[in-house]
């Protein structure tokens, strides 16, 4: 049984553009890039897909090289699963905000968040987690 930890990625678009248009699109674009639409029973629901940002070299979840398969994880993306329970909140006013909350088994995707300051240099990019518990 893993330890949930609570992250929540905060990105900040303000250097992005003057104009709400602009960064109403980036916002968006960014959005597409980092999340994916999973099909549960109860609804669809928006995962931060780490598959997105640094791609697994393994298909599915299946049992077959299961523990190489979260070794591979835990050295690429800093934490053995990927996320769940995630909750997006965009500032639809101003489009200069996004705040991501999500969990992670046993530690924070701290190769995930040095990825994503890679790949977008402009946004200020901040993750911070909280040890949760069972």
């Amino acid at each position: 049984m893993p330890n949930w930890i609570r992250n929540k990625l905060d990105v900040n678009f303000n250097l992005v553009s003057d104009n709400i248009e602009n960064r109403k699109k980036c916002v968006n674009d960014f959005i597409e890039k980092i999340m994916t639409n999973i099909k549960y029973p109860d609804g669809d629901k928006k995962i931060f897909d780490f598959n997105k940002i640094v791609k697994s070299p393994y298909n599915s979840d299946t049992d077959e090289n299961y523990q190489e398969k979260q070794e591979w994880r835990i050295k690429n993306w800093g934490t053995k699963w990927n996320s769940s329970n995630c909750f997006i909140s965009i500032d639809k006013n101003f489009y200069k905000n996004i705040s991501i909350l999500y969990d992670t088994a046993n530690s924070s995707p701290t190769f995930i968040i040095k990825k994503l300051k890679q790949m977008f240099p402009v946004l200020s990019i901040t993750n911070k987690h909280i040890y949760q518990g069972d």
